[in-house]
């Protein structure tokens, strides 16, 4: 006779900070017969952490979610594909965007608006592509700023380059109007970052 299923045990993920922790699994282990052993299935378990952290987001989101003032309009969503076909295009238009190895990435990409004084709703950083095969440009700075006013950035090392707004934000058809609102001071180094944009730079 072949014995009955076994039931699932649950291996529970150690700490919430788990480098994995999607990995809480529970094996069933389906026998044909008592001395023979059959196929392992795998599930995944949420550890109960997790659980709490998305029960406690869904509090905060849902009364959001269900202010009509939220609804997207059919222009907001238009906007959101338009503005997200414009970071591809950048994205394509240089290969330092999709370096293929991390020796190559921490070369090449350098993080400023960093430390102890630095404006903590501006992503900034720069990528230099001298010699690099497809780069396109010299060198290219982006930033993300994430705040509802603008922010001045400024990177030391790029005072006296000459640097300009990417093309796919100066095209007729660009979706953001507002990163054409950014500048560039080359006396100092200084980049002015509209509010809620994603801004990007680059040398010739």
């Amino acid at each position: 006779m072949p014995s009955p299923r076994a039931s699932p045990t649950t291996t529970p993920a150690s700490t919430c900070c788990a480098r994995s922790p999607w990995t809480a699994t529970a094996s069933i282990r389906a026998t044909g017969s008592t001395a023979s052993t059959g196929p392992t299935r795998t599930t995944t378990s949420v550890p109960a952490c997790r659980r709490r952290k998305t029960t406690a987001r869904t509090t905060l989101i849902k009364p959001l979610l269900a202010n009509p003032a939220f609804k997207p309009a059919p222009a907001d969503i238009a906007f959101a594909r338009d503005a997200f076909r414009d970071l591809l295009a950048i994205r394509a238009s240089s290969t330092l965007f999709r370096m293929p190895s991390a020796a190559e990435i921490r070369r090449r990409l350098r993080f400023f608006n960093t430390g102890s004084t630095q404006n903590p709703t501006v992503v900034a950083a720069a990528l230099n592509g001298e010699g690099y095969p497809g780069a396109g440009f010299k060198s290219i700075s982006y930033f993300i700023n994430v705040d509802k006013i603008g922010h001045t950035v400024t990177d030391e090392q790029a005072a006296g380059k000459t640097l300009r707004l990417h093309p796919v934000f100066l095209a007729p058809n660009a979706a953001d109007k507002r990163a054409t609102q950014a500048s560039f001071d080359p006396a100092t180094g200084s980049y002015s970052i509209p509010p809620r944009t994603a801004v990007v730079f680059v040398e010739d």
